[in-house]
């Protein structure tokens, strides 16, 4: 798994970890409100008497989100279609379609997340 760093607060979802100005340490987002003028997140602030309070715009730093990467060996298909292979080894390699056959693009060490999410392809052959 790997942490993203979001730093606007229009992509933040519930479930990622917030950074609020004059705060120390995260906090979970319980939800998110964009039907406002004014992004607001509900953020569990369990430490003091409320539970749950509304983070504005100006009082949002950033937020952090695990992203998941496929880490076994196989054929993955990234969220805007393109496939990786991923090996035993850990190399991977970005595979591009010309007619019938396919080809690698480029190696690198793990899968990139801005792609994500990931699925896999099932390359049984029946």
């Amino acid at each position: 798994m790997i942490e993203r760093k979001i730093i606007d607060i229009r992509e933040v979802k519930p479930g990622d970890m917030a950074k609020i100005r004059g705060c120390e340490g995260l906090y979970e987002v319980l939800s998110a409100n964009r039907t406002d003028p004014v992004t607001k997140l509900g953020v569990d602030f369990s430490f003091i008497s409320q539970k749950y309070v509304f983070v504005r715009d100006s009082e949002f730093e950033y937020a952090i989100r695990d992203i998941k990467v496929p880490t076994e060996p196989g054929i993955y298909r990234d969220c805007i279609g393109d496939e990786w292979a991923l090996f035993n080894d850990g190399t991977v390699v970005q595979l591009r379609r010309y007619e019938d056959s396919i080809e690698s693009f480029a190696g690198c060490g793990r899968l990139p997340t801005s792609r994500a999410p990931y699925t896999r392809v099932d390359c049984s052959h029946e």
